[in-house]
């Protein structure tokens, strides 16, 4: 008679004949399944291998209880009378069908009874564990870029979700973070929204305005969390700049003051325009509100571009513009004899945006002086005296030379500005130019005063007497400011 061990207890020898084990009491399996249990896993593990063993003297038939039951995707190679001959092993293949792997599928545990020659009492149990292969959300852009929007107006823009895993991708639902004035156009439904391996889900998302109105120039730390089923959750990061316009100018609190204005007198000032927003600004219009105040060169078309701007192709696009103006103190009224602040505006408008320039000027008006003032213009050289009252004496007007000498005499030559030609220097200023500028020089043009010796400048023609006039100008000026001194 041959003998053999429980496959339980391992503690007892068996008779072949025996049904049950006299020692720990169980019925008698000659079967020995390997592996007991397994996993299967889509894309990754679609089937494995079972070995069936006879550890007995007699041929054993078994089959599968409840094969009618058993899921679709999980497909055996045999279940019904397979015979395994005794003191040897079978194999059976387990595959994993993926077309037939339900849509919401994830993951699940099955128990399979098999079944010893058809005797419900004599049955073993396999374990099959199943799981879907990991699903791969991939996003085709970085972030969600809304670029630069006005605070007031809608955009919509749309999510690229792919999913370059094995298995389908389900989307459960999206959540916004940090930025409430975000939804999404279609309502996720309960199901979520499977995406197939390979495929790429378009999801449209509004910028919705109304939903928050109070925003910060440039929106930070915003993410659209995406959050799965069958994968953990992912965010989404969201790039916005709201509009924004805003022309500065390079006076301070945009004002422009002249404090010592004297009347019947014309100063001429610029004022470069820059935009410190995000988004280029159209100027429709640059209007003075005084008529003392004159725009010297008013464009017809002007586009001042932000930093953020890229293609400034036209030329009347420009990243700065210097406005030129005229402040002409003869045209303002003067009805006393008192210093007087005059105050108006520049209007700069655009096409969404409006900067008002500030002009104040301290006005000095005419009166009739005590005082005496002399001014020799000379072919060379010209000097100015001024007759102080209060000391009795005559004293002649200081200017810097570079030399520290000759400070009573100013060299009679003039240089204009290449740019402006209503701005030009006399004395040493102009004469450590002239060498570098020539063609912007007039030197000893006293001796051709009263003659046809006209000379252009950028264009424009001057006489000998309009020339000299220039220079007259300036001394007048140097006079009065050193009077202004004197007097106070």
């Amino acid at each position: 008679m041959k003998i053999k061990q429980c496959t339980e207890c391992h503690q007892w020898n068996l008779k072949d004949n025996d049904n049950f084990c006299g020692y720990c009491g169980n019925l008698i399996i000659d079967i020995i399944v390997e592996p007991r249990e397994i996993i299967l896993t889509s894309s990754i593990i679609n089937n494995k291998t079972i070995s069936f063993k006879n550890i007995g003297y007699k041929n054993l038939n078994i089959s599968l209880q409840s094969a009618n039951l058993l899921p679709e995707f999980i497909i055996f190679e045999k279940v019904e009378n397979i015979l395994i001959k005794k003191q040897s092993i079978t194999d059976i293949k387990v595959n994993l069908d993926e077309d037939r792997i339900p849509k919401d599928f994830y993951k699940d545990k099955y128990k399979f009874n098999w079944i010893i020659n058809n005797d419900i009492r004599r049955k073993f149990e396999l374990k099959i564990k199943v799981n879907t292969g990991p699903p791969k959300p991939y996003f085709t852009n970085n972030s969600l870029n809304y670029n630069i929007i006005d605070k007031n107006q809608d955009d919509e823009q749309v999510v690229e979700l792919a999913n370059l895993g094995s298995i389908r991708l389900n989307l459960e639902k999206i959540q916004v973070e940090e930025c409430r004035h975000l939804k999404v156009k279609k309502e996720i439904k309960n199901g979520g929204i499977l995406i197939k391996k390979g495929a790429i889900e378009k999801i449209p998302i509004i910028w919705d305005s109304k939903l928050f109105r109070k925003l910060s120039p440039n929106i930070q730390d915003m993410k659209l969390c995406f959050i799965f089923k069958n994968y953990r959750k992912i965010k989404l990061p969201v790039k916005a700049i709201i509009k924004k316009i805003e022309l500065k100018t390079d006076y301070e609190g945009n004002k422009v003051i002249i404090e010592k204005a004297f009347y019947r007198r014309k100063y001429y000032k610029t004022i470069s325009i820059k935009n410190i927003g995000n988004t280029d600004c159209e100027i429709k219009e640059i209007k003075s509100n005084a008529n003392w105040v004159k725009i010297l060169n008013n464009p017809k078309e002007l586009t001042i571009l932000s930093n953020e701007s890229k293609n400034p192709h036209p030329e009347y696009h420009k990243r700065s513009y210097d406005l030129k103006i005229e402040i002409d103190t003869n045209e303002i009224n003067i009805d006393n004899q008192e210093d007087k602040e005059i105050e108006t505006t520049i209007d700069i408008i655009g096409q969404e945006y409006k900067i008002e320039v500030k002009i104040v000027v301290f006005v000095i008006p005419q009166i009739e002086l005590e005082e005496y003032i002399g001014i020799d213009f000379g072919t060379t050289n010209s000097v100015i005296a001024i007759y102080n009252s209060e000391i009795g004496k005559i004293q002649l007007v200081e200017i810097d030379s570079p030399s520290g000498k000759n400070k009573f005499l100013i060299p009679s030559v003039l240089v204009f500005n290449n740019e402006d030609l209503n701005k030009y220097k006399i004395g040493y200023e102009a004469l450590s130019e002239a060498d570098y500028n020539p063609e912007l020089t007039v030197r000893s043009i006293k001796r051709v005063m009263g003659h046809e010796h006209n000379r252009v400048f950028n264009g424009k023609k001057f006489s000998p007497n309009e020339l000299a006039a220039c220079i007259i100008k300036k001394l007048i000026e140097l006079a009065e400011e050193e009077y202004f001194k004197i007097s106070i």
